[in-house]
């Protein structure tokens, strides 16, 4: 056991500024020779802090009481107590913002005040977060049990604000807390003299709007112009109009209503209709291999936003109607070419479906298309080109027009030929038989539809 020893500590205590929330430090005035010091503060049997003898530490009580303090060092054995620390509450100034009209809003404290015989001063400050003004400053004084009188109410403009509550004593300890919130104020949803059905929603958008009879006479009105942000303007005194947003954005409307009097108001209302963008499911279909390999690509470009789409691909087999389904999700501005579908065909009729929803907004959209992989023309690879030999290409169908043409290894077309059969007997447009070699071709074959061709390439071997 170590010899007792002549501690002492000292802190930034003082009785007139003690309160809940703020942190008191603590230090020995002489430090210790050992190496750590224990403090107990009196607020928790269970706690202590463990430091060394020449740090300051520092606590903060959360309730108010009078309390305690000891430090202790040399094995638990030399320790000093100091009472009468008495701390007082700081009453929070947290607050809630109701909207209880129009443009108006009731600013309420949440924390009750304990003490019946203390008065409390409330500051609020409503200042304009864009052009740094203070719209008001309300000082109200608030005996204990009187919470109520601490509410205030404020109309403000359309705009953004910083609320700032300032809470502090009215007596020996000036206990001051503050709390801010911002609030962003916008034109009301219902305007005075009309009303919507909605003012969001997927485009095409439809939004009903009808005049509120209760608060606009039209035995007083001679004429309303509308602007719905989106087009031309409207002059019409018909009760309820229904207007189409096609495309995505935010519109502003305003209403002008002209009085038999002659007098003009006008409601303006800034973005006041927000139309989110549907993307356009609708697709085309390209065959661009001869293996009925085709290519489905969504025709629509992804908006620049960060909304991801979900491209969900179905396949119905015709006639008997079997499916085949092939999703794709998160594809958005910067990947857009991952909603392409790539897919090999039997031959046969397809009807081919394509959903997009958007992750946002579940805005949906839906197209069909129909998909005919044609029966593939029977193109000989070989041929030995003579005299009475013949290169034909048949496809059994009358009504079919081929274009069949043949380059050499350098890309030079060497022959062409349009028939419904092709006969060739090997000899290049200018009338000499071509050389042996690897020959490529294309195979047009039109039936009926000119726009609807089958398209087939290969090579062909010449002996």
């Amino acid at each position: 056991m170590g010899s007792l020893r002549a501690i002492d500590f000292d802190s930034d205590y003082y009785a007139d500024d003690a309160c809940t929330m703020r942190p008191i430090s603590f230090w020995l005035t002489e430090p210790d020779t050992a190496a750590t010091v224990i403090w107990k503060f009196g607020d928790n049997p269970n706690d202590s802090l463990v430091a060394g003898t020449s740090d300051i530490v520092s606590h903060e009580y959360l309730q108010s009481g009078t309390y305690s303090v000891t430090a202790i060092i040399g094995d638990n054995v030399d320790a000093l107590t100091k009472t009468g620390y008495t701390i007082e509450r700081t009453v929070r100034a947290n607050f809630q913002i109701e909207n209880y009209a129009p443009l108006n809003y009731r600013v309420v404290p949440t924390d009750a005040i304990s003490d019946a015989s203390a008065t409390y001063r409330y500051q609020w400050n409503y200042k304009d977060a864009v052009t740094g003004l203070v719209q008001g400053i309300e000082s109200i004084n608030v005996a204990g049990g009187q919470i109520t009188r601490a509410i205030d109410s404020v109309q403000f403009d359309p705009g953004t604000y910083t609320i700032t509550l300032i809470v502090d004593k009215q007596a020996a300890n000036f206990c001051s807390h503050s709390f801010s919130r911002d609030l962003v104020v916008s034109a009301p949803n219902l305007a005075h003299y009309f009303t919507t059905d909605t003012t969001e929603g997927c485009t095409p958008l439809d939004v009903n709007f009808r005049i509120n009879p209760a608060t606009l006479l039209m035995d007083t009105v001679r004429s309303i112009r509308w602007n719905f942000g989106n087009g031309p303007t409207l002059k019409t005194k018909v009760a309820d109009t229904t207007i189409t947003y096609p495309n995505g954005g935010y519109y502003d409307v305003s209403m002008s209503i002209e009085s038999t009097n002659g007098s003009m108001e006008t409601i303006e209302l800034p973005n006041y209709i927000h139309a989110y963008h549907t993307v356009s499911a609708e697709f085309r279909v390209d065959e661009f291999d001869a293996d009925y390999t085709f290519r489905m690509v969504p025709t629509d470009t992804l908006p620049n936003d960060s909304i991801d789409r979900f491209f969900h691909w179905t396949y119905l087999t015709l006639p008997d109607s079997s499916s085949y389904v092939r999703d794709t999700d998160r594809v958005n501005f910067t990947n857009q070419r991952n909603a392409i579908d790539t897919l090999q065909f039997e031959a046969g009729s397809y009807l081919a479906d394509l959903v997009v929803i958007d992750s946002a907004n579940q805005c949906v959209s839906h197209f069909s298309k129909m998909v005919v992989a044609r029966e593939k023309i029977q193109v000989p690879n070989i041929f030995l080109p003579g005299e009475g030999q013949q290169y034909i290409i048949d496809p059994q169908n009358i009504a079919t027009v081929l274009l069949f043409k043949v380059f050499n290894r350098y890309g030079t077309p060497i022959f062409s030929q349009t028939a419904p059969i092709i006969q060739w007997d090997g000899r290049a447009s200018n009338g000499t038989y071509i050389s042996d070699g690897v020959y490529f071709y294309t195979l047009e074959a039109t039936v009926g539809d000119p726009l609807a061709k089958i398209v087939q390439k290969g090579f062909i071997h010449i002996y």
